[in-house]
């Protein structure tokens, strides 16, 4: 996530995306043409060759269901800076 935030939202600044839509487009955009060219500096090799070499040993989780997955949901923040969420709560900045 620090990679994420401090090469991708921090180079968006002054050009921020006006929907979700237009967020998730220069996401993949970053993705394809920066994040997954890069030489990861603990492998040191490309991701995406890296990717493409791991990929053909993943198994399949047989018997699971698929995470849940929502874009998005209303939350309220308390005052000390957490949410609740089936159960749970998280901080959020």
């Amino acid at each position: 996530m620090k990679y994420a935030r401090r090469n991708f939202l921090c180079g968006l600044l002054g050009r921020e995306p006006g929907s979700l839509c237009d967020l998730n487009g220069e996401l993949r955009r970053w993705i394809a043409e920066v994040a997954n060219q890069r030489v990861h500096g603990t492998t040191h090799e490309q991701v995406l060759q890296r990717w493409e070499e791991d990929r053909v040993h993943l198994q399949p989780i047989k018997g699971r269901r698929a995470y849940p997955y929502r874009d998005d949901e209303q939350r309220k923040v308390a005052r000390d800076a957490y949410v609740s969420w089936q159960g749970s709560r998280y901080s959020v900045p």
